[in-house]
């Protein structure tokens, strides 16, 4: 058993693995690797507790092939009880498999304009992907202007499934395939009456190349803006590293409008009509704001 701790992210994380490192993959399995994301939030760290990870398979059917996509807008994972498996389908030959990963905490702060870092990369039983589990520990926490707040879980509820669908696992070779678990940190916290604050997962999956991406540059950074990207079925959100670059990737087909929220005496700025294309960066250039 894997049992090492990941620690912040940015430190060159790998995963462990069940099998060999060797890339012959055994004749009864498939390689699955995960990539983990996240959409910005509006805080110094969030910083949740990953304990485990497990994929389920349905070892009757294949992933080659299939067709079937993900609802329009963002389909998001939901935080379920551990008691509760209603959602799951009743097919006998539907199993969970646990995945070795790097257990611990993960920075999603460190993971915003298109960084990720490798969750898992494993092999499974040969079968169609149809959901993942990743399972929480208790050691969540937030930092906001430099004080660090609990990040509490509802008591029971440490598990988050995601349901993957054909459009958002890409094969990479034979046997071997590839995909991306956002965690929208924004989303993903609520604060309640008394100032706690409480961790409500949302989250996705996705393939870079499936999806559409987002960039540019707003300066000056001292507006301190707040990046939204927004039509009438989604909203996604990023924050700009210092030098004032942003990227939003995974992001539908679609029209888009920018709104670039700005401070310190900054005026506000709209770019209407933004067209995001699968597999395509649309870039639009760089925001000049003015008071």
């Amino acid at each position: 058993m894997c049992m090492a701790v990941a620690g912040m992210l940015g430190l060159g994380l790998s995963s462990c693995q069940k099998s060999s490192s060797s890339d012959t993959i055994p004749p009864d399995k498939n390689k699955l690797e995960i990539r983990f994301t996240d959409d910005a939030g509006f805080f110094d760290s969030i910083v949740v507790d990953v304990q485990m990870v497990a994929v389920r398979i349905d070892t009757s059917q294949s992933n080659e092939g299939r067709e079937d996509h993900h609802p329009e807008g963002r389909e998001w994972g939901e935080l379920f009880h551990d008691h509760d498996q209603g959602w799951e389908d009743p097919d006998e030959h539907a199993i969970w498999d646990t995945l070795n990963i790097q257990a611990g905490e993960y920075d999603l702060m460190q993971l915003s304009n298109g960084a990720d870092t490798l969750l898992s990369s494993d092999y499974i039983p040969k079968g169609r992907i149809i959901a993942i589990r990743i399972t929480l520990g208790t050691n969540n926490y937030l930092v906001k202007n430099g004080v660090k707040y609990p990040l509490n879980l509802i008591d029971g509820f440490n598990n988050v499934y995601v349901r993957i669908y054909g459009d958002q696992i890409v094969q990479v070779h034979p046997g071997s395939y590839r995909l991306w678990i956002d965690f929208d940190a924004g989303r993903s916290v609520v604060k309640v009456w008394n100032g706690s604050f409480y961790l409500k997962p949302f989250i996705r999956a996705f393939v870079v190349s499936n999806m559409g991406t987002v960039q540019g540059f707003v300066l000056p950074m001292d507006a301190y803006p707040v990046i939204t990207l927004y039509n009438a079925s989604d909203t996604l959100y990023a924050l700009p590293r210092k030098d004032g670059f942003f990227k939003i990737w995974g992001v539908d087909e679609g029209t888009y409008s920018v709104f670039i929220n700005a401070s310190n005496g900054y005026q506000d700025s709209t770019i209407t009509n933004v067209q995001v294309t699968a597999g395509h960066i649309t870039d639009i250039g760089t925001v000049h704001l003015s008071k």
